[in-house]
């Protein structure tokens, strides 16, 4: 009798691990998801889109933005923060005490993890103009061993092109150095090399790990492991030889004690 007990007692709670991680895995297979709503004439307004599977091409969210005051916001206009997000609205106008809905689409190519997109709502109200930013965190779940996206010119191709380019490539064009860290690293990298999306550059165990050419080296041809795409213009990039050895100095003046 005691062994039975004992056998049923070890028995439920790998049960409940079980459940535990059967629902953790069905977070991260919702394809789109709603939030609460946001409210206009605010300065600033942060919004969690939840999980997604690291497979999601296209990620789809939905929120609503309502009026809490007596003036009827007109001329309303979305502008997101890159291409590669895509914002609509289902009215221009919204009354008093009313609401409209938003509908956001990003393309996650070339994302992981954690990640920020930027909406900025501008309207008019009682002759006035005014703006609203949303910042919206998407979390994208690391993907299972074997199946990293290792898509190199799909990830060329939508990092360079129509959508992104203006973040990833034009946005660098006549720089060097600073600047153009700046323009096309910072995204990822961080202003400081600290890290965001990708690898932090400053970080004493990166600088040990790698040379300052290796790093030429990743700019230049790409790591499609990493999710990295290859910048020099002979691979298909926007950066000239010259731009990619600015950025190199300037990430060794940025952070000292690189490998030899």
């Amino acid at each position: 009798m005691y062994k039975h007990v004992q056998a049923k007692t070890l028995w439920l709670p790998a049960f409940f691990c079980a459940i535990a991680l059967f629902l953790q895995l069905l977070s991260f297979s919702i394809p789109h998801a709603e939030a609460a709503s946001m409210a206009l004439f605010q300065e600033m307004v942060h919004l969690d889109a939840g999980r997604y599977k690291n497979d999601t091409a296209t990620i789809l969210y939905r929120f609503r933005v309502e009026n809490l005051t007596k003036k009827t916001a007109k001329q309303i206009s979305l502008k997101p923060s890159c291409g590669c997000t895509v914002a609509s609205i289902s009215s221009e106008t919204i009354p008093p005490k009313g609401e409209i809905e938003v509908k956001v689409e990003v393309n996650t190519l070339g994302k992981k993890g954690l990640f920020f997109k930027k909406i900025d709502f501008f309207y008019m109200a009682d002759n006035m103009p005014y703006m609203t930013r949303a910042v919206i965190k998407f979390t994208l779940a690391p993907p299972l061993p074997g199946h990293e996206k290792k898509d190199g010119k799909q990830l060329q191709a939508t990092i360079f092109g129509d959508k992104c380019k203006s973040c990833h490539a034009e946005s660098g064009k006549g720089k060097k150095g600073a600047p153009l860290y700046v323009a096309v690293c910072s995204q990822c990298h961080g202003k400081m090399a600290q890290g965001k999306t990708a690898c932090p550059l400053g970080d004493l165990s990166y600088r040990k790990e790698y040379t300052l050419q290796e790093i030429k080296e990743r700019i230049s041809k790409g790591d499609i492991e990493k999710g990295m795409p290859a910048f020099a213009k002979k691979e298909g990039g926007p950066l000239s030889v010259e731009q990619i050895d600015s950025i190199v100095h300037y990430i060794g003046l940025l952070n000292q004690n690189w490998k030899q």
